[in-house]
């Protein structure tokens, strides 16, 4: 028996339960993906999607039905890497790889690729979601892949194949352990410096494994920028010649170094903003003559010259001392301690 309306159509089965059918924008004929117990249950299902028609939201599920999990996903990483660093492009990569997408715990598959979109509800995200848990991943990691998956499905929700994200408030995520960072003292880093720069005989009372700390004076000089400079690891790694501003006894953090697979990557900052950071001061006289002034920029910024091009930090530099700063850290102002970096050639 079928019932004429408006819009759309509506179907008494054998079974007893109602079927809905509506035509698309498009002109398709589409039934609904499933039945209803009575007839006002499916008359209010047809007035819902003559609504959302009317405003724009309709999706059609047939779309959601014929795309996969993993075919979505990738789709939806292959546009979203552009706009992203290359180290998190290849955290999300890892993360869709080994976590969303292809899983497997004790030869049971628990990875959504395979799912259709339309599968994909807030009951199967959450066993996947405790799977991980169960396979002894770390919150953090847990978060992360939780994270991926929801923003691929929010990519859907606005392309409309899907009509809420399955990810949400529905799900409890691990929460991360409190852990207490390592503050370190004025004192410790001086120590570690003055290690680093003169180097250091093995400490303790064992001391048959081990091995003395050889000078490293660049590497001292990362340590003072990275303590005292607020940079950080790939930013002070990232540092060239024209990020130094001797003249105007400054430091110009425009880059950032990252390594994925062996690789070295430049690109924008973490903030993807560009900052100064102040240098102390040199003594009256200290500025080089304009005629050496390109010689002089070289040494004080730390860098050699390789077929004519400064390179960056991260490569091999030539000896560098420090110039002290007439007041120890800590017994000035922060910009003092922020400045006590100062790369002066050896």
């Amino acid at each position: 028996m079928t019932s004429q309306r408006r819009f759309g159509a509506l179907r008494k089965l054998p079974s007893g339960r109602w079927q809905a059918r509506y035509w698309s924008p498009g002109g398709s004929r589409i039934t609904a993906d499933r039945t209803f117990a009575t007839k006002t249950e499916a008359s209010l299902f047809l007035e819902q999607v003559e609504v959302d028609q009317r405003r724009g939201i309709w999706h059609d599920p047939a779309a959601a039905r014929s795309t996969s999990v993993r075919d979505w996903t990738w789709r939806w990483f292959d546009q979203h890497a552009a706009s992203l660093r290359t180290s998190t492009v290849d955290s999300y990569r890892g993360l869709l790889e080994t976590c969303v997408l292809d899983r497997t715990v004790m030869g049971k598959p628990v990875g959504l690729g395979d799912l259709g979109l339309s599968d994909l509800t807030p009951m199967r995200v959450g066993e996947w979601l405790a799977q991980l848990q169960r396979d002894g991943l770390s919150a953090s990691r847990v978060r992360q892949a939780y994270r991926v998956l929801s923003l691929a499905l929010d990519a859907a929700v606005r392309e409309r194949l899907l009509t809420s994200n399955p990810c949400g408030r529905h799900h409890r995520l691990p929460r991360l352990p409190d852990t207490e960072p390592t503050i370190l003292t004025i004192a410790d880093v001086e120590n570690l410096v003055a290690h680093l720069r003169d180097g250091a005989r093995p400490r303790g009372k064992d001391r048959s494994s081990a091995q003395p700390v050889p000078p490293n004076p660049p590497l001292a000089l990362l340590v003072e920028m990275l303590a005292y400079g607020g940079l950080r690891i790939g930013e002070a790694r990232a540092l060239r010649r024209r990020h130094v501003d001797v003249l105007g006894c400054r430091l110009i953090v425009a880059e950032s170094l990252t390594e994925v697979d062996g690789k070295f990557t430049f690109g924008p900052t973490k903030n993807h903003q560009v900052r100064d950071v102040p240098l102390p001061r040199p003594a009256p006289g200290a500025h080089p003559a304009p005629g050496r002034a390109r010689r002089a920029y070289d040494r004080r910024a730390g860098v050699h010259r390789t077929h004519g091009r400064a390179a960056p930090l991260h490569q091999r530099a030539p000896q560098l001392r420090r110039r002290v700063p007439t007041r120890r850290p800590g017994e000035g102002d922060a910009a003092l301690a922020a400045g006590l970096v100062c790369l002066v050639g050896g």
